[in-house]
């Protein structure tokens, strides 16, 4: 239905400028005349596409002989971790619960902080001893997922009755797990201890964490932040102060023949790792074996589908 509107609408554009030339070609004078089609061959078919075309040649500089993702080190037992969120902006309490039942686990993970861009500082503390009961439960959940993955590659992809067995009893594990991740959370999260965080500065109570976790906007031209979004994920080992990993993105914003709401990325260009809410898995918390992020809308910036994940 949309390629054929797309069809319908640059139909008539291309039928309205061919009638426009001809009509101009034959009012005008003959000396006038070698003008018309050029006009209309390299101005006037080009413009549907003119802002696509802009967009790209800004990404293309933006990006020109730039590493955009660099991974430095990554981290097993990071322990403690301030996460500040300038994006989208901040974790809401979804966000935290969702933080805490994922990667808090007192052990590889003691003290997880977030920001919820009003302000404030989450600190969340946990002990083995809080998770004593689903870290069991953990081997368990991997050996199910490293078996009915094998056996999906294996099947090629088809279904039978096996895969089907596999998977439910992965299911059945994976559920399990989660339900009691979430029981044992539950306290921790009612401890929660909350800071006054406006100045990006740290309460002197807050000075010892080992990594800081930043996610924060580009800056762009008055012109490029009408066309495109950019941002930077940075992550510090603050006792070296040193930078081990950061990772940027560009995205442009869509065609308007799109017809999508105002800067919707669909139908957009992009340069880097779009996954941005993923990064950190990447860096410090690959023990979780969490392979999706937060949650995948935050990745587009789409508040309006965040809770439709839940």
């Amino acid at each position: 239905m949309i390629g054929l509107i797309y069809l319908t609408v640059l139909a008539v554009y291309f039928l309205v400028g061919f009638v426009t030339a001809i009509i101009m070609f034959r009012r005008s004078e003959r000396h006038h005349r070698w003008l018309i089609f050029p006009v209309f061959l390299f101005i006037y078919l080009p413009l549907p596409w003119a802002d696509l075309i802009l967009k790209g040649a800004i990404l293309s500089v933006r990006t020109f002989n730039t590493t955009l993702q660099e991974v430095r080190q990554t981290v097993d037992y990071p322990e403690s971790v301030l996460w500040i969120d300038n994006v989208w902006p901040g974790f809401d309490e979804y966000g935290r619960h969702w933080m805490v039942e994922n990667y808090l686990d007192g052990v590889r993970l003691k003290v997880l902080a977030l920001n919820d861009g009003e302000g404030n500082l989450y600190v969340y503390r946990a002990t083995l001893k809080d998770f004593s009961e689903s870290e069991t439960m953990r081997p368990e959940v991997e050996e199910a997922r490293e078996k009915f993955e094998k056996k999906f590659s294996e099947a090629e992809r088809k279904t039978s009755k096996e895969i089907i067995g596999y998977q439910s009893f992965y299911i059945k594990k994976l559920t399990a797990f989660r339900n009691q991740r979430k029981k044992e959370a539950a306290p921790i999260l009612s401890r929660q201890e909350i800071y006054p965080f406006t100045s990006q500065i740290l309460p002197e109570e807050l000075q010892s964490f080992n990594y800081r976790v930043e996610f924060n906007p580009l800056p762009l031209t008055v012109m490029e932040k009408k066309l495109l979004w950019a941002d930077e994920i940075t992550i510090t080992s603050i006792q070296n102060n040193e930078v081990i990993a950061y990772s940027k993105r560009y995205m442009s914003y869509g065609w308007w023949l799109d017809f999508t709401p105002p800067k919707s990325f669909t139908g957009g260009f992009s340069r880097g790792d779009i996954q941005a809410y993923e990064f950190d898995d990447k860096v410090l918390f690959g023990y979780a074996g969490v392979k999706d992020s937060l949650e995948v809308t935050k990745d587009n910036l789409d508040r309006s589908f965040y809770k439709l994940s839940q």
